[in-house]
């Protein structure tokens, strides 16, 4: 299967959906558990926050129990996580289908 590689601020707001998907927790529960706002997270999610502070990327990685790399590769790499980047190819296949 061939995995879908985004761009690097498309990567990091998928792959934090995708990995909060994956735990089965929505936008609000996630801000719950972290401390931030459900704006905050909207926003990373979005690519609207495009750089998000390292603070930020540990306890959102922490909490949904990924490394900060499998969620917020650095640039011009992909995540670690074959989890991750399998979401990520199935939801893409999902989005081409609805085409």
């Amino acid at each position: 299967m061939k995995l879908y590689e985004p761009s690097n601020t498309k990567s990091q707001s998928s792959l934090l959906r995708a990995a909060r998907i994956s735990r089965e927790m929505s936008q609000r529960e996630l801000a719950e558990e972290t401390g931030m706002t459900y704006v905050a997270i909207t926003h990373i999610e979005s690519g609207r926050t495009t750089e998000p502070h390292q603070a930020t990327k540990r306890v959102l990685a922490m909490t949904l129990g990924y490394e900060v790399s499998d969620i917020f590769p650095t640039k011009g790499k992909q995540s670690t996580s074959r989890e991750l980047r399998q979401i990520l190819a199935r939801d893409a296949k999902r989005r081409k289908a609805k085409r």
